[in-house]
């Protein structure tokens, strides 16, 4: 597959010892781009944005609908947060990868996120084999302030997700705020010091 020239076959070669497969123990399955590979990918889906049939110079919003929007869900811990497309209220994104043929496939076949500076946090490409939701889970990095998600459907291009301000945890509140209370203290002790010395 490239990606700008589309689909292409090489020629078939013999194998001349053919070794015998155990189906229980297949050797291949879905693959997921290298990190480093992100931001090309990021890239390619926007080029692919810009092309019949979506023909936009930005991903869709949930303005156009909520199935195909991927929304971020954190965790109470905030420090894991899952990624649903779709609304569960309204309706969510099939994964019908259709193996046999039988129906298009319409899937989600990436979703990824990005913080404030737009950054990749995570990409992960999803498998639609037995699953009947796009969904992913990953790892809140430090120093996230806000993430937002984007997913790729197979048929209908590339949906941003709204932004999610990330809460900073219990005890990060707790050394902010003594940090505070230090600063107080330090500036009262200071403030009456200088009221003494001239003599108010």
């Amino acid at each position: 597959w490239c990606n700008k020239h589309g689909l292409y076959k090489g020629t078939t070669v013999t194998i001349p010892n053919p070794t015998t497969v155990d189906p229980s123990d297949p050797s291949c399955g879905i693959s997921a781009f290298e990190t480093q590979a992100w931001e090309s990918v990021h890239a390619d889906f926007v080029r692919l944005q810009r092309m019949p049939p979506h023909n936009s110079e930005v991903p869709f919003t949930e303005t156009g609908g909520a199935k195909h929007t991927p929304y971020i869900t954190l965790d109470a811990d905030g420090k894991t947060a899952s990624i649903l497309v779709g609304d569960t209220a309204v309706a969510v994104h099939p994964m019908n990868g259709s193996p046999d043929g039988e129906v298009q496939p319409h899937w989600i076949t990436e979703v990824y996120v990005m913080d404030q500076s737009g950054e990749i946090v995570t990409m992960q490409t999803l498998d639609s084999t037995g699953v009947f939701t796009a969904t992913a889970e990953f790892d809140v990095p430090e120093g996230a302030e806000t993430l937002q998600a984007y997913a790729w459907c197979n048929l209908h291009g590339l949906w941003q997700g709204p932004v999610v301000e990330v809460v900073a945890s219990a005890s990060a509140d707790t050394e902010d705020n003594s940090g505070v209370a230090c600063s107080v203290a330090v500036g009262a002790v200071a403030a009456t010091s200088l009221l003494a010395a001239i003599g108010v």
